[in-house]
């Protein structure tokens, strides 16, 4: 892999330009700095010399090294390998396949960028890998399905690789709103899987539907509070938010009619169900607003 020598670098020298192939992960960012609270440094990190004197490129140890400049740490231990541009990204792989810490995310970024920013050949790139070309072909495929706002989201770690691979099987012009969706109901890997199968399989007009508000997903995620379920059994009745939801989807099931109804057609009888009803429900929903205003603030529409 190159010449290599141990020595302590400041801090302030570190460049993390190749932290750019590596995804942020909140929960071994935090691991990691709690073991070096309690232990100090175990394992050096790895650079290269950077194109500037006295200054150093990180390519493996992200974590060991935001976790020092957290603890305040002058200086860290690492391990300098002397490697030209296309081998340092061969090393990233490398050091990181032997402790298995990468992802197949990971991997397809710098495949990626020795394709696109080296112009190395498919069969090149399998050749400096050690890996098939059928390999690194679905390594590429797999970057070029992702559209830039997924991918900035997957490198700060905001959701996870799973969540990036599911995503992948929509086109790149609706993975945008499928990840709001994401964010804003803060769907699991699973649930995303389910709502990625859903926009896929039904048909378009739903998809807004679907977007706005995932119903069937939040649905199985939903567990009843402590004593609710005994409750509920013992009177026979679905509970408020069973209800509710109930409600929720024929809102849906409403909007869609809506969509396409001749209310010139209506009778005057008709008309006056649907004025009836809907005050019914304004009433009901007044209601639940100000049971749940805080501190017994009324809540306007």
């Amino acid at each position: 892999m190159g010449e290599e020598e141990m020595v302590d670098i400041p801090v302030n020298a570190m460049g993390e330009s190749y932290g750019r192939f590596r995804l942020i992960h909140p929960g071994s960012e935090a691991s990691v700095l709690e073991s070096m609270r309690q232990f100090g440094q175990i394992l050096p990190v790895v650079v290269v010399e950077g194109v500037e004197p006295d200054r150093y490129e990180l390519i493996d140890g992200f974590k060991r090294l935001r976790a020092c400049r957290k603890l305040g740490s002058k200086s860290i231990q690492a391990k300098v390998l002397s490697l030209g541009v296309r081998p340092v990204k061969a090393a990233i792989l490398q050091l990181n396949w032997k402790a298995r810490s990468i992802r197949e995310m990971e991997e397809a970024m710098i495949v990626q960028s020795l394709h696109r920013d080296d112009k190395l050949s498919q069969v090149e790139i399998a050749l400096l890998l050690g890996r098939h070309k059928s390999w690194v072909c679905r390594r590429i495929s797999l970057m070029e399905k992702l559209s830039d706002e997924v991918l900035s989201h997957l490198k700060l770690g905001l959701i996870g690789p799973g969540h990036g691979r599911h995503l992948t099987r929509l086109p790149r012009g609706n993975q945008e709103r499928a990840l709001s969706t994401i964010i804003k109901h803060r769907l699991c890997c699973r649930e995303t899987e389910k709502l990625v199968a859903m926009l896929i399989e039904r048909p378009k007009w739903e998809h807004e539907n679907i977007l706005h508000l995932p119903l069937e997903i939040l649905d199985d995620r939903s567990a009843p509070r402590p004593g609710s379920e005994r409750k509920t059994i013992e009177s026979g009745e679905p509970s408020v938010g069973q209800q509710l939801c109930h409600i929720a989807k024929l809102c849906m099931s409403l909007t869609i009619t809506l969509d396409v109804c001749d209310f010139n057609s209506l009778s005057p009888q008709d008309r006056q169900v649907v004025v009836s009803s809907t005050e019914s429900v304004e009433n009901v929903l007044g209601r639940l607003k100000n049971l749940c205003a805080p501190n017994g603030e009324v809540l306007t529409a």
